[in-house]
């Protein structure tokens, strides 16, 4: 026995309509599930299935949700059986729609690059996406561990925390770059963004962010799980709670501002557009939504159909990426990173794609700079090439045209002075011994020029040296004014370095003789030569490498020092602080003594104080492998 309305929801219109009727209704696949609850009714007493009918007249395939109850006789003998059946076709098909778009939703975020993550209105943090937990390496029982209050770089973290508490309390919008720990360990630029979230009533529910990792592109994801509930009132609950959390979704979606996040049809058509989309390419999406994405292309890449081509690649490949000019609202054009990702249903079958674009103009026209730039360095090139054969012509010019005029006035200045001394008056003679004198000094100054010129790191062969082995070859080179000026020479053991043995004999020669040369007239000189290992940060020099280490060579003498304030000037050319009446020398030593030290990477600076004497430091760079008695500057 049953209502009217049991035969019209099989599709029965005729009232004799059988029960074994009915029953050739059920969908083959469904039957088994009815049969099966039939069975569990005899032992509990009630019924209850859900299961789809294929409906008598139209063929139409609906959903019944069927209740029943068991009446006993006498020794719990089964009479009969009542209840009611129901057509749930419209809640299953939104419920099935449901899920299709929970699918999109949950591809669409895991195209993401961004890390996304809400608080409550305090500020607790309540939700992360899956890039969060792939940036952290933690578990989703983890949550307090992973926030980015919690993997900040310590040296922001009181100055963000300071932010976000105030965020908190004004309602205003909370944005701050900082450096966050990922799973390995290592600290990345991060730029976090945080939004407030209200109500219709204008009560704050949330705060919705993002934090951006700058060096990489991450997916971005929601997850929705809810259950279904067996009755039908809790399928429209689970109805509403879906179109909240797809309300949620779009609204986090929306406030992504550096990235332009747009969903497309299959056919490349734009449902969806976010700010940051509003931001890169100029449109509103009241504008844009219903157009095709190829607005954006330049009309060379329509011409080559690049926009078909990139859906195509993505329908076979699941995703597919391009860089190149794009096209804005107002016809200008910014260079894009596109990233399209195709969205399928639970059929494998391709719905749409999402398509994620970041503007990186900035960083195209950085590295067309970087190239003009490399191109300035190659002709810089050139012109140093060019500059160095100049120098290479002028040495020889100095090596011999320029000394063979002086050659000739030296020899025949001294055959009238030895051949013609009679006949010249005293003047005369006084002349021609200043000229001989003039020539002298300026054969002496094209040596030190050449010298000078010669002195540089191109070429030059490094090899272990040892500094103890250089200073008695100096001391054996300089035996003669040493024993003139009864100087002593104190020398501590020192090191063996990586370098060129010739500038650095010519080096020491340098410093040591100036030392003899500048010493106090009723004053032998007393030399200490001594060295240690130091820090870069402990020197104060603006060459300085601070986690570098360095040798540091002391060479202290007793001589007539010079006031500091000269400190930087007399390794200058032909700078001398000396008459070359009380002491001689062409003022080039110190400043070829300069550059042999920028030839081994190192640099050298004095201290002095008048009548008392000078220091003169040598810093050569060590390397981090340094054991004992062998440093290389490289």
């Amino acid at each position: 026995i049953s209502s009217p309305r049991l035969l019209e929801i099989f599709g029965f219109k005729n009232p004799s309509t059988s029960h074994k009727d009915l029953l050739t209704c059920f969908h083959p696949v469904d039957k088994a599930t009815r049969d099966a609850a039939i069975e569990r009714s005899f032992i509990k007493g009630s019924l209850i299935y859900q299961a789809r009918i294929i409906r008598h007249e139209d063929k139409m395939v609906c959903w019944i949700h069927v209740y029943g109850k068991i009446i006993y006789g006498e020794n719990q003998k089964p009479l009969r059986m009542y209840g009611s059946v129901i057509d749930i076709t419209r809640e299953r098909t939104a419920l099935e729609e449901l899920k299709e778009n929970e699918s999109k939703f949950r591809l669409l975020s895991d195209s993401l690059s961004q890390q996304v993550w809400t608080t409550d209105d305090k500020g607790k943090f309540n939700y992360f996406n899956q890039a969060v937990y792939n940036f952290n390496g933690a578990g989703k029982d983890e949550k307090e561990k992973i926030s980015w209050i919690n993997t900040i770089h310590p040296d922001e973290k009181a100055d963000n925390i300071k932010k976000w508490t105030s965020a908190i309390v004004n309602g205003q919008e909370f944005i701050s770059e900082h450096r966050l720990r990922n799973v390995k360990g290592d600290y990345r630029w991060h730029i976090s963004r945080a939004i407030p979230q209200y109500n219709e009533l204008g009560v704050r529910q949330m705060w919705v962010g993002t934090s951006t990792d700058i060096q990489d592109q991450k997916n971005f994801s929601e997850e929705l799980e809810k259950k279904v509930k067996d009755r039908t009132e809790k399928l429209f609950e689970k109805n509403t709670e879906l179109k909240r959390s797809e309300e949620r979704y779009y609204s986090m979606i929306n406030e992504v501002q550096d990235y332009a996040i747009i969903l497309l049809d299959k056919n490349g058509n734009i449902k969806h557009w976010n700010k940051g989309a509003e931001k890169i390419k100029g449109y509103s999406a009241e504008e844009i939504i219903g157009n095709n994405f190829k607005i954006f292309y330049t009309a060379e890449d329509l011409e080559i159909k690049l926009p078909d081509s990139l859906l195509e690649h993505a329908k076979e490949h699941g995703k597919s990426e391009n860089q190149g000019w794009r096209v804005r609202k107002d016809g200008s054009r910014f260079w894009g990173n596109v990233v399209l990702t195709a969205l399928h249903d639970d059929q494998r079958m391709v719905i749409g794609f999402s398509k994620v674009t970041r503007d990186l103009t900035d960083k195209k026209k950085a590295e067309e700079n970087q190239l003009e730039y490399l191109k300035s360095i190659e002709q810089k090139n050139l012109e140093l090439e060019h500059n160095n054969a100049e120098l290479e012509s002028f040495n020889y010019i100095a090596s011999h045209d320029l000394q063979e005029p002086l050659r000739k006035i030296q020899a025949f200045s001294q055959l009238i002075l030895e051949k013609e001394i009679g006949n010249l008056s005293l003047s005369g003679n006084d002349y021609f011994n200043r000229i001989n004198d003039a020539a002298s000094r300026m054969q002496n100054l094209i040596e030190a020029l050449i010298n000078y010129s010669q002195t540089n790191s191109s070429g030059v062969e490094m090899e272990e040296t040892d500094l103890n082995v250089i200073i008695s070859e100096v001391k054996h080179d300089l035996s003669n004014i040493i024993e003139e000026k009864k100087a002593v020479i104190e020398s501590e053991e020192l090191f063996k370095i990586v370098g060129n043995h010739v500038q650095l004999q010519q080096l020491f020669t340098n410093l040591i003789s100036n030392a003899i040369k500048y010493c106090k007239p009723d004053k032998p000189p007393h030399l200490k030569i001594t060295s240690k290992m130091m820090l870069g940060k402990l020197i104060d020099h603006t060459d300085i490498i601070n986690e570098k280490k360095y040798l540091k060579i002391s060479i202290e003498d007793n001589g007539i020092g010079f006031e500091q304030k000269y400190g930087t000037k007399i390794f200058e050319l032909f700078q001398r602080l000396h008459s070359r009446t009380h002491y001689k020398g062409t003022g080039i030593g110190l400043a070829i003594c300069k550059k042999i030290m920028r030839n081994h990477e190192g640099f050298i600076d004095a201290e002095g104080q008048p009548g008392i004497g000078s220091t003169f430091n040598l810093y050569f760079p060590a390397n981090k492998s340094y054991q004992g008695g062998t440093i290389s500057f490289k």
